[in-house]
């Protein structure tokens, strides 16, 4: 599509550019957020069983701390390897620690406020890669009876430190899942989005696409077609009714056009009828020419021009109009040559033309006889009468698989590419003033016409060398009706 762009094409463009930003977006943020909730169950575990481990620390009647651990049963602070580690502080002093630790210290809380539970990545005495809780409390007090607690609001003694650290391995195995998860998703997202988007904005445009077809069908003689609503969005239902009432409006102005035209005809037969007969039954009767009679002969030659227009408005009208009857049937091209040649043969000898009918002209088109017959004299007389004296005329035919052209060219000098488009239109000549008394201007747009209605096509082309060619092109084989199909289909 030429222009500002395609819609279609902006649409996936568009959407498939939001959806990425999204997918991105929410991939990221689902990542964060669940790595946030699974760091935040492991720090619960870990505080957990530090509120456990501070519940064994205990001051006695005489002040001192003792830890007593012969009731749990956590073999995990006690094996050489993959062990977890606790270490109980009273300021930068560790008091007691697990086996584990084997003399080793936790990293201090130095940086740690008294009354706040925390937690952070570090490296274990070990060397491998953890979490450390750091949980204050307040140890149990014989001589007050009153339990371990955590540190806070109340609190009167200094709270001691329970240190608690743990590899992460397993946390770091759940993250690396988590990513493969979220990042295998995205990529099934991102082929699969590509996929679906250029999947459904094309169908869901293709009304545009089956409006767009159906204008393509209409031309003046298909004025009466209108395009459907029924199923159509509403967004489009708006603009086909706009379509159907345009339609409407240009069927009936060439109603109008083309009933002034057989209006005007009608109108005119009559009156260049009795022209005609007062012309030649004065000119059939006795005496000399006299100035009379040559002004009777003038009046006779002006009656038969009007009267050629006339049936030529008349032709072209039914034509134009589809109620002309057409009669198929296989037609000899050279003979329909040689028929419609013979008549001006002696005009080419006249004006020297040099004539190429073209002895290998084989073939032959389904076409109604008359109007074939038509369309090469208007051809053959249209290069006759517009080629310079002294100029070439030549007529082909060739076979394109179910097509028959029939090409008739002459040398033209006075046209050129402005004057193509105009070449089919009625009463268009390239001599603006119209001096030719003997042609209308009809006889090209009669051979359109006729065409048309035989279920062919005709073009112009002009070449570099002075040229000019009329192609016709007509089914080879018959064509039937088809009924309620309003048009027409190869037998």
């Amino acid at each position: 599509m030429n222009g500002r762009g395609s819609i279609q094409r902006a649409l996936i463009v568009r959407l498939l550019g939001a959806l990425l930003a999204v997918l991105i977006g929410t991939s990221v943020g689902l990542f964060f957020l669940v790595r946030q909730v699974l760091e935040r169950q492991f720090d619960d575990a870990l505080v957990s069983k530090a509120r456990l481990l501070s519940a064994f620390v205990k001051r006695d009647e005489e002040g001192r701390l003792e830890m007593e651990l012969e009731e749990a049963q956590m073999p995990e602070f006690e094996r050489a390897r993959g062990a977890e580690y606790f270490a109980v502080r009273d300021g930068g002093s560790m008091l007691f620690a697990s086996p584990s630790l084997a003399g080793r210290a936790l990293p201090a809380a130095s940086d740690r406020s008294a009354g706040a539970v925390s937690s952070r990545d570090d490296v274990l005495p070990d060397g491998r890669r953890g979490r450390i809780v750091w949980l204050p409390f307040v140890p149990y007090s014989e001589e007050g009876g009153s339990p371990s607690r955590v540190a806070g609001a109340g609190t009167t003694s200094r709270p001691l430190i329970m240190q608690i650290a743990r590899e992460r391995e397993s946390l770091d195995a759940r993250l690396r899942d988590l990513s493969a998860a979220v990042g295998l998703m995205a990529l099934v997202l991102l082929i699969a989005i590509p996929v679906v988007v250029a999947r459904v904005i094309p169908r869901n445009l293709r009304p545009l696409d089956d409006l767009a077809r159906r204008a393509a069908t209409i031309d003046a003689q298909s004025l009466d077609l209108r395009f459907p609503a029924e199923g159509l969005p509403s967004e489009l239902a708006a603009i086909t009714a706009r379509l159907n009432e345009l339609l409407e409006r240009l069927s009936a102005s060439f109603q109008r056009e083309r009933r002034f035209t057989a209006d005007v005809a009608h109108e005119l037969r009559t009156p260049i009828a009795e022209l005609r007969a007062l012309a030649e039954v004065a000119l059939a009767g006795p005496g000399e020419p006299n100035r009379e009679t040559v002004v009777l002969q003038d009046a006779r030659d002006i009656a038969l021009q009007m009267e050629r227009l006339v049936t030529s408005l008349l032709a072209l009208s039914r034509f134009q109009s589809g109620h002309q009857p057409v009669k198929r049937e296989l037609v000899e091209v050279a003979a329909a040559i040689s028929r419609v040649w013979s008549p001006l043969e002696g005009i080419a000898r006249q004006r020297r033309l040099r004539i190429d009918l073209g002895d290998g002209v084989t073939g032959q088109v389904a076409a109604d006889p008359a109007l074939f017959d038509s369309v090469l004299r208007n051809l053959l007389e249209n290069a006759t009468t517009y080629t310079p004296e002294g100029g070439r005329v030549a007529i082909s035919t060739a076979r394109e698989g179910d097509t028959t052209t029939i090409t008739v060219a002459n040398t033209s000098g006075d046209l050129d590419e402005t004057d193509r488009p105009h070449l089919f239109e009625p009463f268009w000549r390239k001599d603006a003033a119209r001096t030719d008394g003997f042609h209308s201007g009809l006889g090209l747009a009669l051979v359109a016409s006729m065409v048309r209605l035989m279920g062919g096509v005709v073009s112009a082309y002009l070449t570099p060398d002075g040229w000019v060619r009329f192609v016709v092109r007509l089914p080879s084989t018959p064509l039937v009706d088809v009924p309620g199909a309003g048009g027409r289909s190869v037998a």
